[in-house]
């Protein structure tokens, strides 16, 4: 989820909300730098940066846009149970 949660104020914290449940599903982390309004997304189990998401970018596009063009990740797959 939001990794600092606490340093947003209350429209940050809604704009970024969202991304951050679809992020967490998927298995990243969001950081959120609330003084220049963008947040570096980060591998849960590595820790490593896989791209970068700024409030404009929440605010204009679309979260799929933003999820699977913009940071490229891969969409989880659930497997058929026999």
């Amino acid at each position: 989820m939001i990794l600092n949660l606490d340093s947003l104020n209350a429209s940050q914290k809604n704009e970024f909300f969202a991304l951050a449940r679809e992020l967490d599903a998927l298995g990243y982390n969001i950081k959120v730098f609330s003084g220049s309004k963008h947040a570096l997304v980060f591998e849960k189990e590595s820790g490593n940066e896989v791209g970068k998401v700024t409030q404009d970018m929440i605010q204009d596009e679309e979260l799929d846009y933003i999820l699977y063009s913009r940071l490229q990740l891969k969409k989880k797959t659930t497997e058929p149970t026999a």
